[in-house]
């Protein structure tokens, strides 16, 4: 089956350039045309091969990454959407894989049906732990902060997660692809801060995470060598309070006029007040 692994880094590779025709015709025709089992097991078995070798290899830039990760994004989702062949297409931990080791927030965002699909069809989802790995992914692609342990908070984000997806699974994978090719495209003109991450509330990492902006005039969360959107919603003389555009939890940012910053949850609760770099 190694003309499986060719077609689909062959085009993984060129969705870089082109998203015409639409990915979801190309691979749906691909996924129709598995007939037997043994065809559909060999298919997941492809995109495992393809997350192991060429994500968790970590060995290409960013925009390969995400053309690739996006791709089988679509794959999956395609997998599940197909009639009448749903029982067949649930392999193991693929599915949640798939997601995990996407970063593009809107492409989560969009993915998370599948992710219920799962849910409510049993198997690997629920060894791998459901809700707290998938929802870890989401929150994590977001605002680089782990609610790993924090069980209590579970619910509600599911809730609101649930509320804000659901639909048109497949077009809005492929819009935050072509957004996310637009945003590439964009050169950094100022930075006006910067800070550590802190994944877990008082371990600060070595890894620094931005507010620049960028050549559309334009403030962004530059993190990881990705750029998510930020909206001004309220300043005062103390501060302005951000949040992350397309964000479903009511999480926001608070950076005050000496420059602190500081992660609040839809509490008003502050989750980190970050360190400068």
């Amino acid at each position: 089956m190694r003309w499986l692994y060719n077609i689909f880094v062959g085009i993984g590779f060129g969705v870089m350039v082109s998203c015409t025709p639409s990915l979801a015709d190309t691979y749906g025709k691909e996924i129709s045309s598995l007939y037997t089992q043994e065809e559909v097991d060999a298919y997941w078995k492809e995109l495992e091969r393809i997350d192991q070798e060429v994500l968790v290899g970590k060995k290409h830039t960013t925009a390969v990454y995400d053309s690739i990760s996006i791709s089988n994004m679509i794959r999956v989702a395609l997998l599940f959407e197909i009639p009448g062949k749903e029982s067949q297409y649930q392999k193991g931990a693929m599915p949640v894989v798939t997601l995990s080791h996407n970063y593009n927030k809107d492409a989560n965002l969009a993915y998370w049906p599948v992710i219920v699909k799962c849910a409510e069809m049993g198997g690997a989802i629920e060894q791998i732990g459901y809700p707290s790995y998938p929802l870890e992914s989401v929150v994590s692609a977001f605002y680089d902060y782990s609610i790993f342990g924090q069980e209590d908070k579970y619910p509600e984000l599911v809730a609101k997660l649930n509320k804000l997806t659901g639909g048109f699974v497949l077009s809005q994978i492929e819009l935050a692809f072509k957004k996310e090719k637009r945003l590439q495209k964009l050169t950094e003109q100022n930075k006006v801060g910067a800070w550590f991450i802190e994944e877990i509330k008082g371990e600060k990492s070595d890894t620094v995470f931005e507010f620049v902006s960028m050549s559309d005039d334009i403030l962004y969360k530059k993190s990881k060598g990705r750029i998510q959107k930020l909206i001004e919603v309220m300043i005062t003389d103390s501060g302005t309070k951000y949040k992350i555009e397309n964000e479903p939890f009511g999480w926001y940012y608070i950076l005050t006029v000496d420059g602190e910053l500081t992660l609040y949850d839809q509490h008003d609760e502050a989750l980190v007040k970050y360190t400068e770099s």
